[in-house]
């Protein structure tokens, strides 16, 4: 298995909101409950710098890394260092990923879009929006396209509304927004 990430930073210097300035990375308090459109429950535990260990609605664990980047299958460690190069947030970081195993190459890029403002169910929130890109190749296919996005809050240490986008297939709706949000 090959690796590649490749990291960049932009020189412009883009006005953000005074909250939006110099953002480190936390998880959510321990105790943090936020539960979601599509009926999941987060329960937040301890973490590990960017690693967040949550417990869902029927009691299964789970870790997050950042809320970006689940920790299972084989590529997560890649993507994680990838995630983990985007902080402290700022409107153009970005990073790339490329992996190739068993004649499929798999690329990621995270891009920090920007600060935004956002309002859902559970509240108005200002949020980091990034995006995740994932293109598949396989000898002899064509390319499979997947496109996330995540409104990240610095308040609450954690994404507060995921979209999804699938090209190339039947759209499956995994996309989500936080109803509510308890921090203890």
């Amino acid at each position: 298995m090959r690796v590649n990430i490749v990291i960049f930073g932009i020189g412009v210097l883009i006005a953000a909101p005074t909250w939006a300035q110099d953002v480190s990375y936390h998880c959510p308090a321990p105790g943090t409950v936020i539960e979601t459109s599509r009926g999941g429950r987060m329960t937040f535990g301890d973490s590990d710098g960017l690693l967040c260990t949550i417990v869902t609605r029927n009691g299964k664990t789970f870790h997050e890394f950042a809320g970006l980047v689940g920790r299972q299958g084989k590529i997560w460690k890649q993507n994680s260092e990838a995630v983990a190069a985007l902080w402290p947030l700022r409107a153009g970081n970005s990073a790339n990923v490329q992996v190739e195993q068993d004649n499929i190459v798999l690329s990621y890029r995270y891009e920090v879009r920007g600060p935004e403002r956002l309002t859902v169910p559970a509240g108005t929130f200002d949020t980091w929006v990034i995006d995740k890109t994932l293109v598949t190749t396989a000898m002899g296919y064509r390319p499979f396209h997947d496109h996330d996005t995540f409104w990240w809050s610095p308040a609450v240490g954690f994404v507060i509304r995921f979209e999804h986008e699938q090209a190339n297939q039947t759209p499956e709706n995994h996309s989500w927004e936080a109803t509510s949000v308890k921090q203890p």
